[in-house]
């Protein structure tokens, strides 16, 4: 399930850049934090 919403995210990103910039900004703060 939490992957296919990643691939989704990902999916979504690739026509908004910024937005999967963002994204990518919280998965690596998200990583750091834990």
């Amino acid at each position: 399930m939490r992957l296919e919403l990643e691939e989704r995210l990902i999916t979504w990103g690739k026509r908004n850049e910024v937005g999967f910039h963002s994204h990518m900004e919280l998965v690596t703060v998200i990583g750091s934090n834990h």
